[in-house]
C-alpha cells in the first residue's frame, strides 16, 4: 500500500513546537462529536505549520483510527474535486476491502451523478473501470423508467434528448446524495470490520492555500454536501482570511464570505503558534567569543534569539515557513563567508532583499538606511513600508539601566555599522566601562553590542560590498 504520509513525520521530531498536546485535545473532542459527522476548520496562516501538524497527527491517529490524507494541491489540475475526493477514498479506504467489488461498485455508481457534466470521457471511463460498471448503460431507458415517457431513438430529437438528460441528472443528484452517503457508510463499516480499527474515520484535507480559489471552494462544498456523514470527521486546514478573499473573488466582493463559510464548518479553531523565540533557539546555538562586558552574561543565545525575534516582528513576518527560509539563508551566509559578519545587520538585509526589494536596492545603490536614526525627528521616505514601532517594544538590556532605545533606532544602527564597518572598532572603546552612567553615548553602546554578535569572529571584518554580495547570492526565489 502506498505511503500517503511519511512515517517519520511525528511530533517528537518537532518537540520545540509543542503541538502534540493540542492534537490529543482535538482527538478527544472530535471523537465525541463524530456520531453524525463533523467538519472542523483548522485555521492558520500560510506557512504556520498546518501540513506538519496534520502529518504528525495522522501518524499518531492511524494506530487506532482509519485516516485519509487528501493533498488538494496535487489534484488541483483535475478541475473536478468530486472525482479527486472519490479516488482518494478508494485508494486509502477501499484497498483493504478490495475483495468486496459489489460494495466498491455501489460507491462509484452512487457518486457518478455528481461528477461534473464537462468531465472528459476518459475520466468517466476511469471511474467505470474502478467500479466495474458496464459501458453500455442506456440513457433513453433511464429516461423512460424515471419519467414514465416512452422515448425511442427515432422519436427523440437531440434538443429533447438533452433536456430530458438534464432533468434526469438533476433528479438523480437530488435523490442520490442520501444514497451516496449510505454507500460511503457501508465502505466505512466494512473497513472497520476488516482492520479492527475504531470509528470515527478521520479525513485530513490539506494544501487548500495553494489551490486555485474556485477549486479550493469546490473541495469544501463537496465535502459538506456529499461526504459529511455519520462517523466521518473532516479536518480542513485553511488560511481562513485568504479563503474568504477567494470566496469573494468567486461570488463578488459584497458577498459575506464569513457567513458562507460558517455553513460548511461545525467549528473553527486556530492552530496555536509556537513561541518564536523558542523556534529560533531550536534552530541556532551561537558560539561567541565576545569582548563586550560579560560580568552579567550579557551576550548569550537567549539574547541573540530575542533580538532576532524582534527583527522579524518589526517587519511583520510571522510565517514559520518564511522565517525558516530566512534563517537558513542567514546560516548559509555565515558558513560560506570567510570574513567576520554582523549577524543582526545581515539578517535585516536578507529581510529587506526578500520582502522589500525596492527599499533594499536603494540601500544597496545609494546607502539610504530605511529606518529612523536616534536624532531623526520624522520617518524618512523609505521607512513607511517597514515601519512598525507600535508592535515592538523599546529595546532595553539588563546591563544598560539608564536608557532604552526605539527598536527602529537599533535597526538603523545595525545597518549604519556595515556602511562604516571599516572605520570602527568598538571592542577597544573605554565607553563600556561607564555603561550605567547617565552621560554615556547610547549609540556607542548598542553599536558595540551589534559588533559582538557575529559570524566568524576574529577574521577580517566584512565591508559593505561583502554584505551586499552575500545577500544577493542567497536571495530566496
Amino acid at each position: 500500500m502506498d505511503k500517503f504520509v511519511e512515517e517519520n513525520e511525528v511530533f517528537e521530531k518537532y518537540s520545540i513546537i509543542k503541538r502534540e498536546q493540542y492534537a490529543d485535545f482535538l482527538t478527544n473532542f472530535l471523537n465525541q462529536q463524530a456520531e453524525n459527522g463533523y467538519v472542523l476548520n483548522l485555521n492558520a496562516e500560510w506557512g504556520a505549520g498546518k501540513t506538519t501538524f496534520l502529518k504528525c497527527w495522522y501518524n499518531k491517529l492511524k494506530a487506532n483510527h482509519p485516516v485519509v490524507y487528501f493533498d488538494a494541491w496535487k489534484t488541483d489540475f483535475t478541475h473536478d474535486a468530486m472525482t479527486a475526493l472519490m479516488d482518494s477514498f478508494h485508494a486509502q479506504l477501499a484497498n483493504p476491502i478490495s475483495g468486496n467489488k459489489a460494495l466498491i461498485r455501489d460507491f462509484y455508481e452512487k457518486g457518478m451523478h455528481f461528477i461534473k457534466v464537462a468531465v472528459p470521457s476518459l475520466a468517466v471511463g476511469y471511474l467505470k473501470h474502478k467500479s466495474g460498471m458496464q459501458d453500455d448503460e442506456s440513457l433513453l431507458q433511464d429516461i423512460t423508467d424515471t419519467f414514465g415517457i416512452n422515448v425511442t431513438e427515432d422519436s427523440c430529437s437531440d434538443a429533447l434528448k438533452e433536456t430530458l438528460k438534464a432533468a434526469l441528472e438533476q433528479r438523480k443528484k437530488v435523490e442520490g446524495i442520501h444514497d451516496f452517503k449510505k454507500a460511503l457508510e457501508k465502505i466505512a463499516g466494512e473497513y472497520i470490520k476488516v482492520t479492527n480499527e475504531n470509528f470515527p474515520i478521520y479525513i485530513f484535507i490539506d494544501e487548500l492555500d495553494r489551490c486555485r480559489p474556485n477549486y479550493a471552494i469546490e473541495v469544501i462544498e463537496n465535502v459538506k454536501h456529499f461526504f459529511n456523514t455519520k462517523n466521518f470527521v473532516f479536518v480542513i486546514a485553511t488560511d481562513t482570511k485568504q479563503l474568504q478573499h477567494s470566496i469573494k473573488a468567486i461570488y463578488g466582493y459584497q458577498f459575506d464570505s464569513n457567513i458562507y463559510l460558517s455553513r460548511f464548518f461545525n467549528q473553527s479553531v486556530t492552530l496555536p503558534q509556537p513561541k518564536l523565540i523558542e523556534f529560533i533557539l531550536s534552530k541556532y546555538q551561537f558560539k561567541l567569543d565576545t569582548s563586550f562586558p560579560t560580568d552579567k552574561n550579557i551576550i548569550n543565545d537567549t539574547l541573540i534569539a530575542k533580538l532576532i525575534t524582534k527583527i522579524f516582528k518589526y517587519h511583520n513576518i510571522n510565517s514559520l515557513r518564511e522565517i525558516d527560509k530566512i534563517l537558513i539563508s542567514l546560516d548559509s551566509c555565515g558558513k560560506s563567508a570567510d570574513k567576520e559578519l554582523n549577524i543582526l545587520s545581515l539578517l535585516t538585509l536578507l529581510i529587506l532583499r526578500n520582502f522589500h526589494p525596492k527599499i533594499y536596492n536603494k540601500f544597496k545603490n545609494q546607502k539610504l538606511i530605511p529606518y529612523r536614526g536616534i536624532n531623526a525627528s520624522v520617518t524618512n521616505e523609505l521607512a513607511s513600508p517597514v515601519y512598525n514601532q507600535h508592535t515592538v517594544e523599546k529595546l532595553s538590556l539588563d546591563c544598560i539601566t539608564i536608557h532604552s532605545l526605539s527598536f527602529e533606532n537599533f535597526i538603523h544602527i545595525s545597518l549604519s555599522e556595515i556602511i562604516n564597518s571599516s572605520k570602527n572598532n568598538y571592542r577597544t572603546m573605554d565607553e563600556y566601562a561607564i555603561l550605567n552612567t547617565p552621560n554615556h553615548n547610547i549609540h556607542i553602546v548598542y553599536s558595540g553590542l551589534i559588533a559582538n554578535i557575529v559570524f566568524n569572529n576574529s577574521k577580517e571584518q566584512a565591508v559593505f560590498d561583502d554584505y551586499i554580495n552575500l545577500v544577493d547570492l542567497h536571495f530566496i526565489e
